[in-house]
This record gives structure tokens, C-alpha cells and sequence, in this order.
């Protein structure tokens, strides 16, 4: 089963189901991806779904579906974490409080957080 036989699910619910079945890991591999950028073990990646097309408004025409995620990695209590957030492609997407550069992995990850610019992460002891 690849990610584009999933996204055909008309149903949300049976959608996550397969994706936790399968493993979301082992579906993006089967998706054309790259990494914008890293930092800090977290990257933002960005996704090419083959076959999945939609008309864009900023371009006549129809576009192949792009979307990035941001890959996020921390360590807590009880040991590794790991998830991926979905985040805007497009600086206009972001909204007024846009960040600076947006194919930048730390603004990105910063702005999910809801973090401003100035913010330093405070780690527990």
C-alpha cells in the first residue's frame, strides 16, 4: 500500500487507521520528498504526491500537490519523541505573523510553536 492508495480513502477515519496499520514512516517512503532544511535534528520536509493534482489559484493551470511537513524531535521524561506537523508552503499561507525565511526549519518550527522570534527553549532539570 502506498500513501496516494490511503489519500483515496474518502473516509477520514479509515484514513488514520491505515496510516497507523501501515506506519507513517514506511508510507512517506513511498512518496518523492526533499528536505528543505535541518536544524537540530528537525527538519522541514517538503512532499510530492504522484498523481494528485489541483488547480492553484496563484497559477492557471492545475499543479501537482506539494505540502510540507515540519519533522520534529525531542526527548521528554519518558524518552525519544518524534512527529510530524503539517506547515504552510507558501509565505502567504503563514499569515501576518510570517516568518522571516519560510524554507528555514527553526522559523518554521518556531512559528508552530507559536514561539517569537526572540523565544530560547528552557530545558527542564
Amino acid at each position: 500500500m502506498n500513501i496516494d492508495e490511503v489519500l483515496k480513502e474518502p473516509n477520514a477515519a479509515v484514513r488514520m487507521a491505515l496510516i497507523n496499520k501501515v506506519g507513517f514512516k514506511r508510507l512517506l517512503a513511498t512518496v518523492q520528498n526533499r528536505v528543505v532544511s535541518q536544524a537540530d535534528g528537525n527538519s522541514l520536509i517538503e512532499f510530492t504526491l504522484p498523481g494528485r493534482k489541483y488547480i492553484a489559484p496563484e497559477q492557471p493551470g492545475i499543479s501537482t500537490l506539494r505540502f510540507r511537513a515540519l519533522h520534529v524531535k525531542w526527548e521528554d521524561k519518558t524518552g525519544a519523541r518524534e512527529t510530524m506537523l503539517p506547515v504552510p508552503r507558501l509565505a502567504r499561507q503563514f499569515g501576518e505573523d510570517c516568518p522571516e525565511n519560510v524554507n528555514d526549519c527553526e522559523q518554521v518550527r518556531r512559528w508552530s510553536l507559536g514561539w517569537p522570534k526572540e523565544a530560547l527553549p528552557v530545558a527542564e532539570t
